[in-house]
């Protein structure tokens, strides 16, 4: 129940973890996006979840050249060594 909610919570550091029914998405209308952080401010976002595990699954395939966006993290974590060349 909430207890365990509440405990669960504390252990994780989440302590800024709204109520169920404590978020007011106001109007969905909006043209700014709810979080600057691309959703870093409430843990990991969604999409790097399944883009982390499909990473896991083909991490053999990441070789050579590779491009990535942003920064290097992915190709240094799934490429490793048999990378030979990072475009950022």
């Amino acid at each position: 129940g909430s207890l365990r909610r509440w405990l669960r919570i504390k252990r994780q550091g989440y302590d800024d973890i709204p109520p169920v029914g404590g978020v007011r998405f106001g109007g969905l209308r909006r043209v700014t996006p709810i979080s600057q952080r691309f959703g870093y401010d409430r843990g990991r976002p969604i999409d790097r979840y399944y883009i982390e595990g499909f990473l896991a699954q083909h991490a053999n395939d990441v070789r050579g050249r590779v491009l990535e966006i942003g920064d290097d993290s992915y190709t240094r974590q799934f490429g490793g060594n048999r990378v030979t060349t990072r475009d950022v």
